[in-house]
């Protein structure tokens, strides 16, 4: 971002708008017990999502099988959000209308609920989603290849079927992946939701409203992705690293908490490879996983076809063919009946309507839990001894225990117990949000978004902040690259950057940096990763009121001086030991502080 070095900027820029990166939060409509045309019987809620709410059905005029109904989320008709959704729930439809494979869920039927939201009507998979088979299997041990050779072709041969109708699934993972066995056996899969896929040419375009494309799980989105530009090959990299955590025992090749650090890991690659992690693992599988995550899109498999048929090949050409295996299509450790989406033992829908755990799963993409089965293998009988030298051994370790507990809980006589209560209430909040135009999209309206992003030189930057207390704000640039002479961070005071403007900022008061009107912050040619620090404290504070002096015309804020920088920073480092919690929700990032009086908060925006 320009900050040293900003260039004056006079375009005036259009009113911020809030298309959605995320969608806004749920809100409790049921409708559990509705009939809808004449044949479609909602027995109960089983998920929700960034799109809309999932139910469990039966088709009355079809022998009472069973299908998923999606609804419409609801919406706020006042809010810039609800065009954007209805677009997208729409275009969900039309992509799985357009796939037509037998390795993705489909689409029965479409309408209208009593009060208006569209509705569509989904195959109901009885099985379990990927990530349920790798919570109950993975931590015994890891998948064997020929059952994980048998799943990734045949994720491999969807995604491209989906890629050849212009469809970008977007939000490939495990939770996204049903796996159902068939009656001979077999495991098959079937990919879900397709609530956020980028549809090529489609029938109801988002227009300006889908301007951003940052969406996704994060752990899956591939580095374009990251940036907005969603390509084919994302999903081959989501593939890929849903097929190295499967090898490698349930770990991810990056693991970066936010977009920032994610991109950057994703740049360097893998921390661990994965013939150290899963030494019998063919060398040239491997090679063939690496590939597939490359930074450059260019560098990896050109259809998610050919990764699946590839890797599949090599892995079994390691199986040993001299040891009877396992059907490959065998999910041997699926229960018979699969389990619920939730942990209790039995859930209430439609009245006298109960449905147990060993009834459903679904096509929402929500987490499945797993039940135990038995082992098919026959051990060798064990002579049985006599429990009860056991029993009085652990009976003992266990009175031990206990004894052990009281004489460490006991109250000490020295300390008194009129002690006041600390509160625990966090005693700073401030909520940001972070509106951007792209440099490629200069002529379209900006986009409103939470969190850290990725961005290209030219783009345009708006923060917006409030907090229900009054309170003193700084805002200070570091940039990526510390000075070549010092070493030190090089900052720019943002805010407040002149000795008339004070720092103050009261409750509930909406604050735009830069202001509502005028130019935004742009992104400058300068690689890498900078920082914002947000200082948001109940009283002013004296180290940073005395920089508004070096705000001027030629400056920009830029802090020239050792002993001021060197005092920037040792404020916010000593000052980040307890560092604020961050919540995102569908609009902003709310962070809330520790139990001193000042928040203190770094933003990471990376540059390429």
């Amino acid at each position: 971002m320009e900050t040293k070095k900003h260039a004056e900027k006079t375009n005036p820029i259009d009113q911020f708008g809030t298309a959605p990166q995320f969608a806004p939060p749920l809100t409790a409509t049921s409708y559990t017990g509705t009939l809808l045309k004449e044949r479609y019987l909602i027995e109960g809620e089983l998920g929700r999502g960034g799109i809309g709410v999932v139910y469990l059905a039966r088709d009355t005029k079809l022998h009472q099988r069973r299908v998923v109904i999606k609804v419409l989320l609801d919406t706020d008709e006042s809010s810039l959000h609800t065009p954007w959704l209805k677009k997208k729930f729409e275009q969900e439809v039309e992509a799985l209308v357009r796939i037509d494979h037998p390795g993705v869920v489909g689409v029965l039927d479409v309408g209208e609920m009593p009060d208006g939201k569209p509705f569509f009507v989904m195959q109901f998979v009885e099985g379990v989603t990927l990530r349920a088979v790798m919570e109950r299997d993975l931590p015994s041990g890891k998948l064997d290849f020929a059952r994980l050779a048998h799943i990734v072709r045949q994720i491999g041969l969807a995604l491209t079927a989906a890629h050849e109708k212009g469809i970008i699934h977007r939000d490939l993972k495990p939770e996204n992946v049903m796996v159902q066995i068939t009656t001979e056996g077999e495991e098959t899969i079937k990919l879900i939701d397709f609530g956020i896929a980028s549809v090529r040419n489609s029938s109801t375009p988002t227009g300006d409203l889908g301007k951003t494309k940052v969406a996704g799980a994060l752990p899956y989105m591939a580095p374009e992705q990251l940036r907005g530009e969603p390509e084919p090959a994302s999903d081959t990299w989501a593939l890929a690293v849903m097929v190295y955590e499967m090898l490698s025992g349930g770990r991810l090749p990056f693991d970066g908490e936010t977009m920032v650090k994610l991109h950057e890991q994703q740049r360097t690659g893998p921390a661990m490879t994965l013939t150290n992690l899963r030494p019998d693992l063919p060398a040239d599988a491997a090679q063939l996983i690496a590939r597939t995550l490359s930074f450059a899109p260019a560098d990896r498999p050109v259809r998610a076809r050919d990764f699946g048929e590839a890797l599949a090949e090599s892995l079994l050409a390691a199986v040993p063919r001299a040891i009877p295996t396992a059907n490959p299509g065998t999910l041997s450790a699926v229960p018979s009946a699969p389990t619920l989406l939730d942990h209790t033992d039995k859930i209430q829908f439609a009245p006298e309507t109960t449905i147990s755990p060993e009834t459903i799963s679904t096509a929402t993409g929500a987490p499945h839990a797993a039940s135990s089965v038995n082992a098919t293998t026959t051990l060798p009988a064990v002579p049985r001894r006599s429990p009860w030298p056991l029993i009085a051994l652990a009976a003992l370790v266990i009175a031990s225990l206990i004894a052990a507990v009281i004489w460490m809980t006991r109250p000490d006589p020295a300390v008194t117990t009129n002690q006041p209560v600390v509160n625990e209430t966090p005693s700073r909040t401030l909520s940001y949000s972070l509106s951007v135009r792209l440099k490629k999209n200069a002529g379209g309206a900006p986009v409103e978004m939470p969190g850290e992003v990725i961005f290209s030189p030219g783009d345009e930057l708006r923060f917006k902040l409030i907090s229900p207390q009054d309170g003193f704000l700084y805002v200070i640039g570091e940039g990526p690259q510390p000075d070549a002479e010092t070493g030190l961070p090089l900052y720019n005071l943002l805010f407040p950057k002149a000795q008339t403007v004070t720092a103050e900022i009261k409750a509930n008061q909406m604050f735009y940096l830069p202001n509502e009107t005028g130019a935004g912050l742009f992104v400058d040619k300068e690689q890498g990763a900078e920082k914002i620090w947000l200082v948001w404290s109940s009283n002013s504070v004296a180290e940073l009121d005395s920089l508004k002096r070096w705000y001027n015309d030629k400056d920009k804020g830029a802090i020239n001086d050792k002993a001021d920088t060197e005092k920037v920073r040792d404020y916010l480092r000593g000052n980040l030991a307890a560092k604020p919690v961050a919540e995102k929700d569908a609009k902003q990032m709310t962070l809330k502080g520790g139990l001193s009086d000042v928040l203190i908060y770094p933003i990471e925006l990376a540059h390429y």
